[in-house]
């Protein structure tokens, strides 16, 4: 039983069912470190078009939303997600947000399952589209190879991940914990080949 819980706190499993609720109940949920990795690199060309997209994407891991832990764990007065807005009160009881109070007696954002999410996603890291002009144009200007092209990174992310960006890093003590890290950054990239 939990010695300060009330309406609208979370209920914790008392895993050892000694009728206290501490470090004892803690059960293993997963890992940070994904069962498995993966990718796939796909090229085409095709009358002077060439064409390439690289995948990339992990799975089986867990990932720790810290930002969520701090934006709505609303046990002390800062800024928060709208979501807590809809937080437990009477007149609210079918939300998922415990109730806000402060000094938060239940200690309802200590480290749980609550914030703990599926990691794995699917991330589309290059495509690059380019074009190489014929031999018998380049011939006229004294050039063996020109070639344009344009490329995409980090274009789109597949995951159920609630966070900025599924693919979080850190020290090895901190890997699989979100804390706002900068996200991967979507870039375009346009660029000119000589060769003479």
């Amino acid at each position: 039983m939990q010695k300060f819980a009330k309406p609208g706190d979370i209920r914790f499993i008392d895993q050892n069912n000694d009728g206290i609720i501490d470090s004892k109940d803690e059960v293993y949920k997963g890992t940070a470190i994904p069962k498995f990795e993966y990718s796939l690199n796909l090229s085409a060309d095709y009358k002077g078009i060439d064409f390439n997209i690289f995948f990339q994407g992990v799975g089986g891991n867990k990932i720790y939303n810290g930002n969520r832990f701090e934006s709505l764990g609303l046990d002390a007065g800062r800024n928060f997600e709208t979501e807590a807005l809809n937080s437990w009160t009477p007149t609210n009881t079918n939300t998922s947000v415990p109730r806000a109070v402060l000094g938060d007696p239940n200690q309802n954002n200590r480290a749980s399952t609550r914030f703990l999410e599926n990691g794995a996603y699917l991330r589309v890291k290059t495509i690059q589209l380019g074009y190489s002009l014929p031999k018998k144009v380049l011939n006229n200007l004294q050039i063996d190879k020109l070639r344009l092209y344009v490329t995409g990174q980090n274009l789109f992310t597949i995951t159920d991940y609630s966070g900025l960006d599924p693919e979080v890093g850190g020290s090895t003590l901190s890997k699989g914990i979100d804390r706002s890290l900068y996200p991967k950054y979507k870039s375009f990239i346009l660029g000119v080949q000589f060769k003479f």
